[in-house]
């Protein structure tokens, strides 16, 4: 007697043995399905240890975020495969951390001074507690941006 499930299994693996699109797109499908699987099989564990105030700050943060990190660059990081000679390509990496840097800087000064003023806006208070992890996150996020380009 034939197990239809063994048979179907060592059909599929023979397929993908051959074609090696199907290969790359099921080798994808499976790491983000396992990358959902673990957000599924997480999810009950992080509601017990933050209440859903928390995950609203962190929301704000992330937007706040990825707002500022559009701006904090310059988008220079997107140029840095463009010349021809690797030196332009060092040049411009170099140029992207310094503006980050600057950048970074100035947003830092700016929430220090209005930590207060960003609190009330966004309607809460607990958002100052976190305001001066932004431009350490701006720096960290924002390298990794420019060294991946």
């Amino acid at each position: 007697m034939k197990q239809p499930m063994g048979d179907l299994a060592l059909k599929i693996r023979q397929y993908l043995e051959k074609k090696s699109f199907a290969k790359n797109v099921m080798v994808l499908m499976s790491g983000s399905s396992l990358a959902q699987i673990i957000l599924l099989i997480s999810s009950p564990l992080l509601t017990r240890l933050y209440t859903p105030a928390e995950f609203g700050i962190l929301a704000i943060y992330l937007s706040i975020l990825s707002i500022l990190l559009t701006v904090c660059s310059l988008q220079y990081e997107m140029t840095i495969t463009l010349p021809h000679e690797n030196e332009d390509s060092a040049n411009l990496v170099v140029l992207s951390f310094l503006i980050l840097f600057f950048s970074s800087s100035i947003f830092g000064i700016g929430l220090l001074l209005f930590k207060n003023e960003l609190s009330i806006l966004f309607s809460t208070k607990d958002l100052g507690n976190y305001l001066y992890l932004l431009p350490i996150s701006l720096l960290g996020i924002g390298g990794f941006q420019i060294l991946n380009g």
